[in-house]
């Protein structure tokens, strides 16, 4: 948990009007806002889903 609060310290405490974490910093990347998101965690919990039913067979 450290390294993820360090890393987002550095976006939180930016007087910048993009604030970036440590990571995007170092790797150049920037964070593009949209109006529908990616909606990892529906992914994410499908993909877990289709591992726990191939679990159980």
């Amino acid at each position: 948990m450290l390294p993820l609060a360090i890393d987002c310290s550095v976006a939180l405490t930016s007087a910048e009007r993009f604030p970036q974490a440590f990571h995007d910093r170092i790797g150049g990347t920037i964070v593009v806002g949209a109006r529908r998101g990616y909606s990892l965690d529906i992914k994410v919990r499908r993909l877990l889903d289709q591992v726990q039913s191939n679990v159980r067979r």
